[in-house]
């Protein structure tokens, strides 16, 4: 599923990145899923990667994929701080979106 949702135009103007870092988080989801998509043999993913079973000998797909989600967690986690970062610095932007950062979760909020 794709984590980032596309930033409003007000949130762009004030953090351009945004635009980028949503993108990059849809292409990667779409990388992930034409891969097992592709390679039908990867069905238990899940056990190639925790190591309980061995990937398809030269299959690089489990990496790929390992390497697809960890860079997604750390999208989030980057998004999350231009977030809060965004909202400190600018308490009328904060007021558009009626949000206290403090008391909301992460998919709380609209970027």
């Amino acid at each position: 599923m794709i984590t980032t949702p596309i930033p409003t135009p007000v949130l762009l103007r004030a953090a351009p990145h945004l635009g980028a870092l949503a993108i990059l988080d849809a292409a990667l989801f779409t990388a992930e899923e034409v891969l097992l998509a592709h390679h039908t043999e990867l069905t238990d993913l899940e056990g190639i990667l925790d190591g309980g079973r061995a990937p398809p000998a030269g299959c690089l797909v489990p990496v790929l994929v390992a390497h697809f989600d960890e860079l997604r967690h750390l999208l989030g986690r980057y998004r999350i701080e231009v977030r809060t970062a965004l909202f400190a610095d600018d308490d009328d932007l904060a007021d558009d979106f009626d949000v206290d950062v403090a008391d909301k979760d992460d998919d709380d909020i609209p970027f």
